[in-house]
């Protein structure tokens, strides 16, 4: 086991840094060996030790440094979950926090990652730990904030994403609820008001609710919250920026301050990002994930560009469980009256979209996999008059259509998801 009181300097100062991947362990680093379903990192410890690996770490030792170091630094914890929209939401609420505090972001969006989050990146100047936190099943979120204790806790939203392993919305809503399992009558929690569950979850809280929405009746609404300024693609993205908006007014930002750094917070890779594509086009970059919420988000983005031909390019949608073909078809529905000319269905699943899209789409392709695009590309003559959008879950690598289509395609690494080697 490791000795705290020996090392516990080089833990606090931020010079102990771990990685829980043998292909991306950098020299003088600890790998963390993690027996996962599909793979055991103890047979990569000779290998990573042979590249410069400093020694090697259990899991369990990881989280006695985490909570050593989390407990010692006392940082405000912010937690966010929800079916989509916790990574934009984490983004935007760090992007407008950086004018004011140190913080320290946690992404790794489970107990084991956001340990590592910690361990590599917080350091003894960190006022305020924003963490995500994600979930494929339940007590993941509760294991977290049982570590990882939020004063301040959002759910951005509780949809039908997961279901396939948790088999209803019903419960993907008490996984998600686990975020306030812990708090008391001196905490808060921020909620979105259009959410028939985020409002039952409210009625069992016990301190401050503060409520995010489209609806007037909530605190932070886009009848109430000037967003003018904001460069953010989509209702949806404004909606995240309203609750980012509301997690920085209660760990101290003014309202003028907050105002002041709306202008310039712009979205994580592979969710809604604009592209210059070939041939003068625009790509809508939505590749990050899908749900079927935010594909129909993404379709009212292009649907809203004023180019004439617009190409939407939608990949399957993945872990909807019994729903799934139902939700395909609803996005294929969903295209009626949007103004897309185009339909490229990429994937077994997104066959659906294209058979409920048929009587509203002009020319419809489909592929059995993203890197078939390159087959069909010169097809869609696209040029400066062409808007296209890219979207798909993680599993369907959208992103290599993306790439496909950027005018500068050597800028992928830097604008684009899944650019690492673990990818690669």
């Amino acid at each position: 086991m490791i000795n705290i009181e020996k090392c516990k300097d080089e833990i606090l100062h931020n010079n102990y840094k771990v990685s829980l991947d043998s292909r991306l362990i950098m020299k003088g680093e600890y790998f963390v060996a993690v027996k996962g379903e599909n793979h055991d990192g103890h047979v990569y410890i000779e290998d990573v030790l042979a590249r410069g690996a400093i020694g090697v770490l259990e899991v369990e030792e990881l989280f006695t440094l985490a909570k050593f170091k989390i407990e010692h630094i006392k940082p405000q914890i912010v937690g966010i979950t929800g079916s989509t929209g916790k990574s934009s939401v984490t983004s935007f609420v760090t992007q407008i926090l950086s004018t004011k505090y140190n913080f320290c972001t946690g992404t790794l969006n489970t107990k084991l990652g956001l340990s590592v989050d910690v361990i590599n990146k917080m350091d003894l100047k960190c006022e305020v730990f924003v963490a995500e936190m994600g979930m494929n099943g339940l007590g993941q979120i509760k294991a977290m904030v049982d570590m990882f204790p939020p004063h301040i806790s959002v759910i951005t939203t509780i949809n039908q994403t997961h279901a396939e392993k948790l088999g209803s919305v019903k419960n993907i809503a008490k996984a998600k609820s686990e975020i306030i399992s812990n708090t008391t009558k001196d905490d808060v929690v921020v909620l979105n008001a259009d959410n028939v569950h985020c409002r039952s979850i409210s009625k069992s809280f016990k301190g401050k609710v503060i409520w995010f929405g489209v609806k007037t009746k909530s605190d932070y609404n886009l009848n109430n919250t000037d967003l003018a300024s904001s460069k953010l693609l989509g209702l949806h993205n404004k909606l995240n920026l309203l609750a980012s908006m509301a997690v920085c007014k209660e760990i101290g930002m003014s309202v003028e301050e907050i105002s002041k750094a709306v202008p310039s917070v712009t979205s994580p890779k592979g969710r809604l990002n604009l592209i210059e594509g070939m041939m003068g086009s625009s790509l809508i970059d939505d590749t990050y994930n899908a749900s079927p919420a935010s594909t129909m988000s993404a379709i009212d983005v292009i649907s809203s560009f004023p180019k004439r031909n617009k190409v939407a390019i939608i990949g399957d949608m993945l872990e909807l469980g019994r729903f799934s073909k139902r939700y395909h078809r609803q996005i294929g529905m969903y295209l009626k009256d949007k103004g897309i000319n185009t339909l490229v269905a990429v994937g077994d699943l997104a066959t659906e979209i294209a058979t409920s899209a048929d009587p509203f789409v002009n020319k419809i392709y489909q592929l059995e996999k993203s890197t078939d695009f390159e087959n069909i590309k010169k097809e869609l003559f696209i040029n400066e008059e062409t808007v296209i959008l890219i979207k798909g879950s993680q599993g369907v690598r959208m992103e290599k259509i993306t790439k496909m289509l950027m005018k500068n395609s050597e800028d992928a690494e830097k604008l684009l998801v899944r650019q690492d080697v673990r990818w690669k």
